[in-house]
């Protein structure tokens, strides 16, 4: 194959041609032809181009990975765990591992799993780590990073606007804008004590479960926390059931109590409503499950539908999730304490963070708190 810079100036080439020829004031059949032939071969060339591209980053990808030396990483790893063990052992910081504030850094190619989709940075640095998206993450919540002193969240009713005539003032928006809804930091934590025995390992995937573990805790609880705050925030959106059971139409009905430009409407229920509704054959209303797809991520009437443990029992609600807001004042960092449980020989690691959650309009919700599907 020709090297991509000849193809290239082979095309201009033709290409050139093809412009000597568009100049002549009138086209004969010979030329028409051989302006057919050049566009042809142009056609040709711009896939070889493209090829002989693929293949020079296929070429360029395989030298990067041939001067890997799996066996030096190694060694350095066991050297890792070595410094790990020393500083559990309370011999200071080896300067080579050295990281934030002179604290031992948590290496990310030795303390990380492929697998589980783990990246982990310096041990006091903000760590965002999920293993599955959680429940936010899904529906499209709203996350405020990095928030500094607390936050309110603007509560009203949509404006409105109207075309006037020339000489007549535009009218009031009628912005009537209620009580807010404050976000505070709130300190949020989760730790686990390991063994000697899992810091004299040398296996990645060791490290990586246990902090994973204690990330996926982290962002559990948000998550579940966001659901809470949402049922106190929203109170004003709580409707009920009309009949004993629920009907089809009450699940139209949230829709409707809505009457708002939604951004990301969705439904939200337990994973036990979830399942009753995707098992029955019909519902008062309707023929057919209401829930289609999966338990946890389905459709309501073609809107999507999600099941969760975050969400509060035998609660069915419809809302905007924009609306649902999560601020974060302090990240979730990663911490090393190897003095208190020194006697044992464990080390303890902590996962903590400061974050809110809250739903400031209550106007893009409805919910019935006391679903009952028989």
């Amino acid at each position: 194959m020709k090297k991509i810079n000849e193809l290239k100036e082979e095309r201009a080439n033709l290409i050139a041609q093809m412009e000597v020829i568009t100049r002549n004031e009138e086209l004969t059949d010979e030329l028409r032809s051989e302006f057919d032939g050049l566009e042809t071969k142009i056609e040709t060339l711009t896939k070889d181009i493209a090829r002989a591209e693929k293949v020079d980053a296929a070429n360029k990808l395989i030298a990067e990975r041939t001067l890997e030396t799996p066996e030096v990483e190694e060694t350095m790893q066991k050297r890792y765990v070595n410094a790990l063990v020393r500083f559990f052992n309370g011999d200071g910081v080896d300067p080579e591992f050295r990281g934030y504030k002179n604290g031992l850094e948590l290496r990310a190619d030795f303390l990380t799993s492929t697998d589980a989709g783990l990246v982990i940075k310096d041990m006091e640095t903000p760590l965002n780590i999920a293993k599955t998206p959680p429940l936010l993450a899904k529906i499209g919540a709203k996350k405020l990073p990095n928030m500094k002193g607390q936050f309110d969240l603007t509560a009203m009713a949509e404006t409105n606007a109207q075309f006037v005539g020339e000489t007549v003032a535009v009218q009031d928006a009628s912005a009537a804008p209620t009580t807010p809804v404050t976000l505070a930091p709130r300190r949020l934590g989760s730790w686990a004590v390991v063994s000697m025995e899992a810091i004299d390992s040398t296996k990645p995937s060791i490290w990586a479960g246990i902090v994973q573990d204690l990330l996926d805790a982290w962002d559990a609880k948000v998550s579940s926390d966001a659901m809470s705050q949402f049922v106190t925030d929203a109170v004003d959106a709580s409707t009920t059931q009309a009949g004993t059971n629920l009907a089809y139409a009450d699940l139209l009905q949230l829709q409707a109590n809505v009457p708002y430009a939604m951004a990301n409407p969705v439904y939200l229920t337990t994973p036990a409503i979830a399942a009753k509704l995707a098992a029955m054959i019909s519902l008062t209303g309707v023929e057919g499950p209401v829930w289609k797809g999966n338990i946890f991520e389905g459709n309501i009437a073609g809107i999507p539908a999600y099941a969760s443990a975050d969400v509060p029992a035998n609660h069915i609600i419809f809302v905007d999730a924009a609306k649902i807001t999560t601020a974060e004042f302090r990240p979730k960092t990663l911490l090393n304490n190897p003095f208190e449980f020194d006697v044992e020989g464990k080390l303890k690691v902590t996962v903590s963070g400061e974050v809110d959650s809250g739903f400031g309009n209550y106007r893009f919700a409805s919910y019935i708190a006391d679903a009952s599907v028989a």
